[in-house]
């Protein structure tokens, strides 16, 4: 391939002198003609630019050789060069070496005012001029050996059309993308000069990435021999950036792109979430740090919100980076289906479906009308791996005389006696159903018939139907005999493999797995290396292979497939079946995982051809630049399109990108917009105002708090967006930024102020009257499953991991007024990961949900933890089972409130339980309409917080409530709080403290801010009132829930008679403890006669009472009523042990010794409690 020609001036004046007597394409300035002026000015160049070769003499001071002309650059070649033995010197060095002299230099010369040809004709009449050409803009072409197998480059029905712009006239900016995923095998023959490079000092480790999934430097995929899914991304490093014109292997889309390796993965695959905020934290440095990063490809993700990291993409959105992600592989409908991160509202991201050769979405695929941006190709993808592989028809395209035997399944088989007969060399035998019956596998003989298929890779396939084998738990296997190409011959030195290509068809898009795998005679498994499984998909083509153990004396090699069905199942295919050596470290995949990452080095080209447009215009040109979806796939993708790079160069279709509600006006924001018409829910809509990149209209007819589909069309091609319009809310207030702290955090409300905790603790903040007071951080390690809450004056810090073969849970606590933390307790029991537990205070105690015991004892729903006894023990039972699935629980006023997703009679919608706890049983509250999965998940996982009566749910629009919904338990009502947050980006944290609900979110500028609306205070207010006799002491303000002491004291000829609120007897105690639940105004009662009671050893109740009569007041527990005649005030007798007993033994209470042993299990706890994703292949 010819690079860039700006980037290899001085080889072209070589390269210039080949032709034997003539010059090109430079002419000789001495003798230069018109018509040799003419022929150099075909092709492309840069208009006003010229490359010369000239004498320069410093010692002559007779006036400048380019006087008159503008010196561009300039190189120096005039280091002595001899010629020695061993040393190949060009003819056409030879041939310059005759005018050539230690003066003559290379320039890129242009004059103002002047073209090409005219400085080309001025050039020729110069004497100091030796040689002169246009600056010519060369094309990449490539002669990578698998680059024909790449179907999804090239001009065809299905394929980007990359060659059409490797082709067209640009120039290039170097630029890198960060591939976040199993690591990328930089030593890799088409990878190791396309990764970055670390400088090493702008203060970030490793020197091609990082890998987060362990903790080190090296981003190097684990495991890949035993592993094929680990060369995942490997292979999406391939796609983007593989080396073009290295005469081996594949083209990657962008040639001037370098790869960022950040791994995330785990050893058993799994993603953890904070593994990838870490690598995005990585990429955001680096960014700032000057290394042009144009995009992010994220081909994992998982069915859980994660609301962090929709923060995460915005902050590195507006760094300047894209992030590219795949749709998913579920077949599901993406604007039902919640799927994260591929449901990111982010405006800096790009979510892709999988095409295929015929301009259709993939049956597998994800999909999407408002969700889902845009198809790429993502069948059959060939690139980059981590290990060797063999792949029979990549030996037989690139005619690489790999292939020891070769099938490709032209003629029907035949049936002869027990066994399929294919050609000569080649028979199945023993076709076997192996179903799951009482505890084992059963096998049958299976009856599914063999027959030959058009729907080959390239014609013809053997293609197996699978009807009758539609179980999730069943199995078929059938075994391959293959006359063994070396009997009675030399065994190859080299290893031999056995491999075939393999589709399946599916009714509902579903997937096989697919493994081969060498027997013996006897059908036992020969064990000789390694076997690679595949995903056999419908609408793709994978390669399962093995490598095979070569016996000179057998005449057969035997060879056993084994197919996992699904429920689906239709039939399963084969074709290109062979036996030879390796085709190198090249595999095929399929997936969204594959879409994305051809998305993204699109992304990278564009960057690099159009440098100075901003990632929301470079996001413009993708998803305009599309091209029609075959048939009703038109409709199941915001563009209607798949990626076309050609059409994003050229004519990119209109991009909306966002609605700002300012008032009842509407902007929709976008690119590309001139001419096209809007339309909301089918209806045309007249625009106030309307341009290429804004059009304004009246929104006030569509304020409902109703999310609405936005479409805008132009030229036949339309693009649909979902927006939801309140009905004109007040808007939050703001007040103050946030501290800058490097990772996200929680706000907890406590006593009388506002914290700001890092999710692990890593920091602690307080604010004040003159902003964020910093405080000692919480010293426990970082865990998966840590949640702090406040109660009585501390913050208590939650955090379980193992330790040896104990699973515990351990407690600390900041005590505000100290301003220390102090270890508390080790709870050995198993408290689950944190996306389906909880914890939360209640009226001064700790209560755990779906927590369990250690090994061996059942698992516990409802448990609730004493600090003051520091006893653990069994609560109410709950209703019914624990949801695997976040849940929200809270205290508010006198009540725990617990909101957890049930699911529909239809069991696909899901609508929002709410379970009130009184201290005692559970009952249920008032549950929600209907509402999608996706709905109910976002809000559970939106910011929310306790005011002094209801819970309140910012940043999610549900219908009817606008974009602020409470749950009122006492009223057993949801409504609208009728406040907006102050923009449409994601609500971070929340927390309500006194007559404020605090939310953060970023503000116009992108910083974080905090903000907040009105509710009623969830402070309470005591009062304390003496009668005549005495005094009184405690009156306060306290947060609900809290404990609140008052004291009543006698004067020296009275008695303390009692407590009484509304003149009721609350507590006969003087010194009197109760959680403050509601506004009280207490009143102390004396009596001028001597009691016997002694005030100083009272009855204490840990929790307020209701009595029975007359009145009952807000707050607390109810008890057993008496009446005493004597002083006409009604008692309520106190209430003893209700007989639950400590399931957990206490452990020294050491701080030291405590965190030691935490520090010690912290990396066991973090594997355990990781939160697993998936990769999209």
């Amino acid at each position: 391939m010819k690079r860039y020609g700006t980037f290899f001036l001085a080889l072209l004046l070589s390269v210039a002198l080949l032709s034997s007597g003539s010059i090109s394409p430079a002419f000789s300035a001495q003798t230069g003609t018109s018509l040799e002026i003419a022929e150099l000015l075909t092709g492309d160049y840069v208009e006003g630019q010229a490359l010369i070769l000239y004498k320069s003499n410093p010692h002559l001071r007779a006036a400048s050789p380019l006087a008159g002309l503008r010196i561009e650059q300039q190189w120096d070649f005039n280091e002595p060069m001899k010629s020695e033995s061993g040393n190949l010197q060009s003819n056409a060095f030879r041939r310059t070496k005759r005018i050539a002299n230690e003066t003559e230099k290379v320039a890129l010369v242009s004059k103002e005012g002047v073209t090409t040809e005219q400085l080309l004709t001025e050039l020729a009449q110069n004497s100091a001029v030796l040689l002169a050409q246009p600056n010519y803009i060369d094309k990449p072409l490539t002669n990578d050996t698998f680059y024909d197998s790449q179907w999804s480059l090239h001009d065809t029905t299905g394929g980007i059309h990359t060659p059409t712009v490797w082709e067209s006239s640009h120039t290039y900016e170097e630029n890198v993308v960060a591939v976040v995923d199993t690591g990328v095998d930089y030593t890799h023959p088409d990878l190791r000069d396309k990764m970055w490079t670390n400088p090493g000092n702008i203060g970030l480790p490793g020197k091609y990435g990082y890998d987060f999934g362990s903790n080190d430097d090296d981003p190097m995929p684990d495991d890949v021999q035993y592993s094929y899914t680990n060369s995942h991304g490997t292979h999406c490093a391939g796609e983007i950036a593989a080396q073009i014109d290295n005469a081996q292997g594949i083209a990657g889309v962008s040639p001037n792109t370098k790869i960022m390796a950040l791994k995330v993965s785990l050893l058993n695959g799994g993603f953890l979430t904070s593994a990838c905020i870490g690598a995005y934290e990585y990429i955001y440095q680096a960014k700032k740090a000057g290394v042009n990063i144009v995009a992010v490809n994220n081909s994992w993700g998982g069915n859980e919100p994660i609301p962090v990291f929709n923060y995460v993409l915005d902050k590195v959105g507006q760094a300047g980076v894209l992030s590219v992600i795949a749709a998913g592989n579920d077949s599901k409908n993406n604007d039902e289906n919640f799927y994260i991160p591929a449901n990111s509202q982010s405006p800096y991201t790009i979510t892709v479906a999988a095409g295929t050769k015929e301009n259709t979405l993939a049956k597998f695929t994800c999909y999407g009308k408002t969700s889902v941006d845009l198809a790429a190709p993502g069948t059959t993808m060939l690139s980059t791996v981590a290990r060797d592989m063999y792949i029979p028809m990549l030996s037989e395209q690139a005619g690489l005389e790999k292939n020891v035997y070769y099938e490709t399944f032209a003629q029907p088989p035949v049936y002869e006696e027990d066994a399929l007969q294919i050609g000569e060399n080649l028979s199945i035998i023993n076709p076997a159903l192996f179903t799951f019956s009482g505890g084992e596998y059963v096998q049958a003989p299976y009856d599914g018939k063999f027959s030959l298929t058009e729907n080959g890779y390239d014609g013809t396939a053997l293609a197996l139907d699978l009807s009758s084998a539609r179980d999730m738990q069943a199995a078929v296997k059938f075994q391959m005999l293959v006359k063994n190409p070396y009997y009675q011959s030399a065994v190859p030195d080299q290893t031999v493999y056995a491999s075939f290509l393999t589709s399946s068809l599916a009714k509902e898009g579903g997937r096989n797995s697919v493994l081969i795998q060498q027997i013996d005679q006897n059908g036992e498994y020969i064990e000789s290396g390694d076997s690679v499984p595949s995903s056999s998909y419908q609408d793709a083509w994978n390669a399962p292979m093995t490598t095979l153990l070569i016996d000179p004396n057998d005449t057969y090699i035997r060879l056993e497939v084994s197919i996992s069905t699904c429920a689906d199942a239709q039939s399963i295919s084969f074709d290109c079946f062979g036996i030879g050596f390796t085709t190198g470290k090249y595999g095929l995949m399929s997936g969204t995982s594959m879409a994305a990452p051809i998305t993204c080095g699109a992304v990278a080209l564009l960057s690099s051809i159009y440098p100075e447009e901003s990632p929301l215009e470079i996001r413009a040109r993708i998803l305009g630049g599309t091209q029609p979806l075959a048939g009703e796939d038109i409709q199941k993708v915001a563009s209607g399109g798949r990626l076309d790079l050609a059409k994003a160069i050229s004519d990119p279709n209109p991009v909306p990108d966002f609605i700002t509600l300012q008032g009842s006006t509407a902007v929709l924001s976008g690119h590309y917009m001139d001419g096209a018409s809007l339309y909301i829910d089918g209806a045309l809509v007249i625009p106030q105002a309307a341009d290429a990149n804004e059009i304004v209209f009246d929104a006030s007819l569509f304020a409902d708090d109703a999310y609405h589909t936005i479409s805008l069309s132009k030229n036949g091609r339309t693009f649909f967006l979902k927006q939801f319009f309140a009905s004109s809310p007040k808007k939050f207030r703001t007040e103050t930024t946030m501290p800058q702290t490097s990772t996200d955090g929680a706000l907890l409300s406590g006593g009388a102020d506002l914290f700001y905790i890092g999710l692990h603790g890593e920091f602690l903040y307080r604010m004040t009257t003159d902003g964020w007071e910093e405080l000692p951080p919480c010293p426990l390690p970082a865990t998966d499953n840590m949640q702090f809450v406040y109660t009585n004056g501390g913050i208590w810090g939650v955090s379980g991991f193992t330790y040896g073969t104990e699973e515990s849970t351990t407690l600390v606590r900041y005590d505000i007024a100290a301003n220390k933390w102090e270890y508390q307790d080790t709870l050995i029991f198993t408290w689950r990961s944190s996306d389906y537990s909880s914890c939360a205070a209640y009226n001064g105690k700790l209560y755990f949900f779906n927590a369990g015991l250690k090994a061996g004892d059942v698992s516990r729903q409802f448990s609730v933890y004493d600090p003051a006894s520091k006893t653990l023990e069994n609560a109410a039972d709950f209703p019914v089972d624990a949801p695997y699935s976040k849940i929200v629980m809270q205290q508010v006023a006198d009540k725990l409130v617990m909101i957890m997703p049930e699911f529909a009679a239809n069991m696909e919608d899901v609508y929002l339980q709410p379970y009130i706890f009184d201290g005692s049983s559970w009952a249920e509250g008032n549950r929600t309409e209907i509402l999608s999965y996706e709905m109910a998940h976002q809000l559970l996982n939106t910011a929310c917080a306790a005011s002094g009566d209801k819970l309140i749910f910012t940043g999610v629009a549900l219908k009817g409530y606008g974009s602020t919904v409470a749950y009122d338990p006492s009223a057993a009502i949801w409504e609208g709080a009728g406040y907006e947050p102050l923009t449409s980006d994601s609500i971070f944290r929340a927390a309500a403290l006194g007559a404020r609900d605090y939310v953060i979110q970023p503000d116009s500028t992108g910083e974080n801010c905090l903000s907040s609306m009105p509710v009623t205070s969830n402070l309470r207010t005591i009062t304390v009132t003496a009668g005549q006799g005495g005094t009184v002491q405690g009156g306060a303000t306290v947060y609900n829930g809290d404990n609140i002491t008052v004291k009543a004291v006698p004067e020296s000829a009275a008695t303390f008679s009692g407590w009484t609120e509304n003149g009721v007897l609350v507590s006969t105690a003087a010194k009197y403890t109760f959680c403050a639940t509601a506004d009280k105004e207490l009143t102390a009662v004396f009596s001028a006669e001597t009691a016997p009671t002694d005030p100083t050893t009272p009855t204490e109740p840990s929790q307020p009472t209701i009595p029975a009569t007359p009145t009952s007041p807000t707050g607390g527990q109810a008890g057993n009523t008496t009446q005493d005649t004597a002083s006409g005030i009604t008692s309520n007798a106190a209430t003893g042990n209700n007989g639950k007993t400590p399931f957990t033994g206490d452990v020294t209470p050491i701080a030291a010794i405590a965190l030691l042993c935490i520090l010690s299990a912290v990396t066991i706890a973090a594997v355990r409690n990781k939160k697993v994703v998936k990769s999209n292949q």
